[in-house]
């Protein structure tokens, strides 16, 4: 995790005088649209031990990644790949010949696996998450791999606002421009990357 003061000298270049609670608030803003698109961040969470009863599990964030879940992007059983896919959508498509199961998304951030898994199995999840509202530092790949697009994510609201000093509309359009971009390749490039057990969705802009 870092702060978002990692991101200061790219954003005040550009918007001189800019108040730094308000570049934090507008970099988390971007970070959180960044990661709800791209899923760049992902997290490994703590093992489910099965009881050989249960088949719906909750969600639990380690409250030190200051995060929000997305989705959960990939999942096995027991080593065994799991399809990960909406319980509100039924589809037709017929399930991978890899696959051993299905891992539902209830919508409410809660999980159920098509038939519970005998007791003992092991069920291993990664998530995509974003920061949340409140976050005071993000994820590490977001300053180590993304840091422009972050910036220029957050310039492009930061310069558009009226009565600053740091003001600058065309500008704005332009940062604008180019965060879309780096998030368009920041989507592709993360899904082309995924392992094959993470049955990684490719993701579609809000």
């Amino acid at each position: 995790m870092t702060g978002w003061d990692v991101f200061f000298p790219l954003v005040m270049v550009e918007a001189p005088g800019c108040p730094e609670p308000t570049a934090a608030q507008y970099l988390r803003m971007t970070a959180r649209d960044f990661c709800k698109r791209s899923r760049a961040w992902v997290q490994a969470l703590a093992p489910v031990i099965a009881d050989g009863v249960a088949s719906q599990f909750t969600i639990v964030l380690d409250p030190a990644w200051q995060g929000e879940l997305v989705r959960i992007v990939g999942a096995t059983l027991n080593g065994k790949p799991l399809e990960v896919k909406s319980a509100a959508v039924l589809s037709r498509q017929p399930r991978p010949a890899d696959c051993c199961g299905s891992l539902l998304d209830q919508g409410d951030g809660t999980y159920r696996i098509d038939r519970a898994p005998a007791a003992g199995g092991t069920l291993l999840m990664h998530a995509a998450l974003m920061p949340t509202f409140t976050a005071d530092q993000c994820a590490a790949v977001l300053s180590t791999s993304y840091p422009q697009a972050i910036a220029d994510g957050a310039l492009g609201r930061l310069l558009a606002l009226a009565n600053v000093p740091f003001a600058n509309p065309i500008r704005a359009m332009d940062c604008r421009a180019s965060y879309e971009k780096q998030l368009h390749a920041a989507s592709n490039t993360d899904f082309l990357r995924a392992a094959p057990d993470q049955r990684r969705v490719q993701p579609s802009p809000l």
